[in-house]
């Protein structure tokens, strides 16, 4: 059970990604780049998420999890020793309007204290300009 603010979500749980969560994490990736209608080109790559579980390739990835299933995920990517990316954040729909990106980001920010990183540079897409200025904003980014 997860608490954010004062909402507790029932079958909601946090952890570390794993090889079985690639195929979840995908689909959630492909559902919302379709709902924010992005054209995605034949070749597009999901390298950093196919390799996750690659020691050298400096990425780690938390998904939320609800009922077992993913609805939201995170991907962290160390570009130096003192600095940190989120290269992707997304939900599903059915993690949508639930702050449940707000906390999978406090809990990146909490790796990242924990882990000695001093910056945490955002990756985004111009499509996600109004929110890539909100996490900034909200977050105190």
């Amino acid at each position: 059970m997860i608490f954010i603010g004062h909402f507790k979500f029932q079958a909601v749980s946090l952890r570390e990604a794993d090889p079985r969560d690639v195929a979840p994490i995908k689909a959630t990736l492909f559902n919302a780049l379709k709902a924010y209608e992005i054209a995605i080109p034949d070749n597009y790559a999901v390298s950093d998420i196919d390799a996750f579980d690659d020691v050298n390739a400096r990425i780690t990835v938390f998904a939320l999890l609800r009922h077992g299933a993913v609805i939201c995920f995170i991907v962290l990517k160390q570009m130096r020793d003192s600095v940190i990316e989120r290269k992707r954040l997304y939900l599903s729909a059915v993690g949508g309007g639930l702050r449940l990106g707000e906390h999978l980001l406090n809990y990146a920010i909490a790796f990242a204290d924990k882990h000695h990183y001093r910056a945490i540079q955002l990756e985004t897409t111009s499509k996600f300009e109004v929110s890539r200025y909100r996490v900034r904003d909200h977050m105190g980014l």
